[in-house]
């Protein structure tokens, strides 16, 4: 069975610099502003994480994601991130965020689960998608 468990803004700055560390090998201190995380398990074995802002009462932008080694590469990915997506869908009409345009499988990921492109955006000489989900 996948759970996700909600970490609040104060307790992923403990668990931040780590994450990013594991899953993208890069140390992001003290850059993340988030209103939450969100932590993706399966047998109670942790294995990716999303990091939340809300733009408006109806609308959650997910910042950054990342999968563990133990995870990455699975069937497991798929799952995770829809057990995900189903409990933003609790409480928010849109789900939205951007995708690097290298980034294939997490573009082919998205829009496996629905979301649509719907703009680029341009930072620090890379292309990025912007990616909606309407529930």
């Amino acid at each position: 069975m996948y759970s996700v468990s909600t970490v609040s803004a104060e307790g992923w700055k403990n668990l931040s610099k780590g994450a990013h560390l594991a899953t993208f090998g890069e140390i992001r201190e003290n850059l993340d502003r988030v209103d939450f995380a969100l932590l993706t398990s399966y047998k109670g074995e942790l294995g990716g994480y999303f990091t939340i802002k809300e733009m408006d009462a109806n609308t959650a932008y997910i910042q950054h994601g990342g999968v563990f080694d133990n995870f990455r590469n699975s069937y497991n990915v798929l799952k995770g991130f829809k057990a995900t997506l189903d409990t933003l869908k609790v409480d928010y009409l849109r789900i939205w965020h951007r995708v690097e345009n290298t980034n294939i499988p997490m573009i082919k990921l998205s829009l496996s689960q629905g979301f649509i492109i719907n703009g680029c955006s341009l930072v620090n000489s890379k292309l990025y998608l912007e990616m909606l989900l309407e529930v």
